[in-house]
């Protein structure tokens, strides 16, 4: 469900049944920290992901888990550089309407 981007809210209720009943917890933990990634949540998946990844012993499992680190990092970044950009473009686009032009670049 998670992962398909299909009823997100529902998966992570299902992870959170399932981590209370199911001995290894790690794998369900990355579905949760994944599930609150595709929920806009993405410190709190990283730091979820981020313990996850240190109590990981199994190689195959700390890889998919470093890949999904990965991407929560990169949509922190790109959300942190679209804040900075939005700004910039304000700045362009009232220049260009006080200039007598009509375009945004």
């Amino acid at each position: 469900m998670v992962d398909a981007d299909r009823n997100i809210a529902d998966g992570l209720k299902f992870i959170a049944k399932a981590d209370s009943i199911l001995p290894d917890p790690i794998i369900y933990l990355d579905c949760k920290g994944w599930g609150l990634f595709k929920q806009g949540h993405y410190e709190d998946a990283l730091e979820l992901l981020e313990k996850c990844y240190e109590g990981c012993i199994h190689p195959d499992i700390r890889y998919i888990i470093s890949l999904h680190i990965r991407e929560v990092k990169k949509a922190i970044e790109a959300r942190n550089h679209s804040q900075e950009f939005i700004p910039t473009l304000k700045i362009r686009a009232v220049t260009q309407i006080c200039m007598g032009n009509l375009y945004f670049y």
